[in-house]
């Protein structure tokens, strides 16, 4: 079973961030898989595509991405293929508890190519971070960050709730929308942030919207928090690469701070030598005075 939310979150840096890289680890790899053509109605096909997401025929949705990324995969449309396969692995990520879609031998072809080319890609950008993050370190950009160094620190009951409200509004917005990607990331948010403090506003309504959606997929929680680990991971990696040392230092600090004692969650062990790596340049220019320290 391939890590959707690995493959959904690398392939949405990629293009987000890395456009002359698209062909290289996106659009070449499924074409070296796919070397078939069909010569489809392209509107046609994405409209009852798209209808059949909306009806949850997942088998039929399988189905007519084959003709539709065949269609499109060799043409000049760039942005039309990438609409496909972004439109088609969404489902994917929100169909994958369901019985089929996961089981079908076209989707698991597809999640593997990517999960090969995406892991080809990180270990060329990325290589080693901790490496990385020692040469983009800046003393004076970092005395400027909020890291966590021992977990959550004592905060008013007013900022702890002015946070809460800031992130239900949005976790609020994307239930009423049906945006599961963004809900999870959300509700993935409050959880960690809130995890020390059970009186936090808005922590009764966040529970219902929780335990509403977990009574048809019990699994909701779980995938939730590998998918804002994952998300978060991808986050510092583009941090790290594109020489943004506080950014990155947040992020860190918020993996931290999020998932103090959960040994199972994806990427724990890198953030782990991240956090070290952190620790060990803060104490050598010495700057435990003047980072804020939360």
């Amino acid at each position: 079973m391939y890590d959707i939310d690995y493959v959904v979150e690398s392939y949405k840096n990629l293009v987000k961030n890395n456009s002359r890289e698209i062909f290289k680890y996106i659009i070449l790899p499924i074409q070296k898989k796919y070397r078939s053509y069909y010569y489809g109605d392209y509107p046609a096909l994405y409209s009852a595509m798209e209808e059949n997401k909306k009806k949850d025929k997942r088998i039929a949705v399988a189905n007519i991405f084959q003709k539709l990324l065949e269609t499109a995969l060799y043409r000049k449309d760039k942005p039309a293929l990438l609409k496909i396969i972004s439109s088609f692995l969404f489902f994917i990520r929100t169909s994958a508890h369901k019985p089929g879609i996961m089981n079908n031998e076209y989707v698991m072809l597809l999640l593997k190519t990517f999960t090969d080319s995406f892991r080809e890609y990180d270990e060329l950008a990325l290589g080693n971070m901790d490496e990385q993050m020692e040469k983009i370190f800046n003393p004076d950009e970092l005395a400027k960050s909020r890291i966590s160094r021992k977990g959550l620190s004592h905060f008013s009951k007013s900022q702890l709730d002015a946070e809460a409200e800031e992130l239900y509004k949005k976790m609020e917005a994307s239930y009423v929308t049906k945006n599961q990607d963004k809900l999870s990331y959300y509700l993935g948010l409050f959880s960690g942030r809130f995890c020390n403090y059970p009186d936090v506003k808005f922590r009764n309504e966040v529970d219902a919207i929780i335990e509403d959606i977990t009574s048809s997929d019990p699994v909701f929680y779980t995938k939730m928090k590998h998918r804002l680990a994952t998300r978060l991971y991808m986050d510092i990696a583009q941090s790290i690469k594109s020489g943004d040392i506080k950014k990155a230092v947040r992020g860190i600090s918020t993996y931290i701070i999020t998932f103090q004692s959960d040994v199972s969650i994806p990427y724990r062990r890198e953030m782990d030598i991240l956090e070290e790596s952190l620790y060990k340049m803060i104490a050598k220019y010495n700057l435990w005075e003047r980072v804020k320290i939360t």
